[in-house]
């Protein structure tokens, strides 16, 4: 059965935590079209802070009040995905705000640069503002701390080499990503995603009986 119908689902903020993504259960045929932003861009385009938004769901409006406006009157009207795509690239490219703090993007860059391994005093020093003051700008814009941030970005990057290089080799990505030894690694991947490097791979290939 096919239904047509708009439903704008709240927003997500930063989450840390793990989950298990299951479908609708409804039998009906559901399509979804969502627009994600970089943790980091968010501000870009947000009318509201992020202080005390991590792991949180809010109505999409709060945060997007014009953004939610554009695409309740445009997903009726538009069938294909790639018109929809196009209509949301040009509005959210028209209404881009230069809001962004130049000391927090200048600490993401070195973030990932570093593949999250850049510690706080590092990061603020090369914004140029103190640590303190790199807290409150990640509190307000990002809405998780510099350190959970850099957090997030290494398991995001572990995550990456795990799945997509063939000679992964945990002994060496502890040496890479800056882990104090395996166990760390082990500990703190199966901390967001819940398995171990080796079954999630598995998972995501299908391969559900390697260990």
């Amino acid at each position: 059965m096919i239904t047509h119908a708009v439903a704008l689902e709240p927003v997500l903020a930063i989450d840390d935590r793990a989950f298990l993504a299951r479908g609708n259960g409804t039998g009906h045929l559901v399509a979804t079209f969502a627009v994600r932003f970089y943790a980091w861009a968010v501000p870009l385009f947000s009318d509201e802070s992020m202080v005390q938004v991590q792991n949180g769901f809010f109505n999409a409006d709060r945060f997007f009040p014009a953004l939610t406006r554009q695409l309740e009157a445009m997903l009726p009207c538009v069938d294909s995905l790639e018109e929809r795509v196009r209509f949301a690239q040009q509005y959210l490219l028209e209404t881009l705000r230069e809001r962004r703090k130049p000391a927090v993007m200048n600490a993401i860059h070195s973030i990932l640069k570093q593949e999250g391994r850049a510690a706080l005093s590092e990061a603020a020093a090369y914004a140029c503002v103190s640590p303190r003051q790199l807290e409150r700008l990640f509190g307000e814009l990002v809405g998780v701390s510099p350190k959970k941030f850099a957090g997030l970005v290494r398991y995001q990057q572990v995550w990456r080499a795990v799945l997509f290089e063939r000679d992964f080799n945990v002994q060496d990505a502890v040496h890479r990503f800056g882990f104090t030894d395996q166990s760390h690694l082990l500990r703190d991947f199966k901390r967001f995603h819940s398995l171990t490097p080796t079954q999630a791979r598995a998972y995501a290939l299908g391969q559900r009986g390697v260990r």
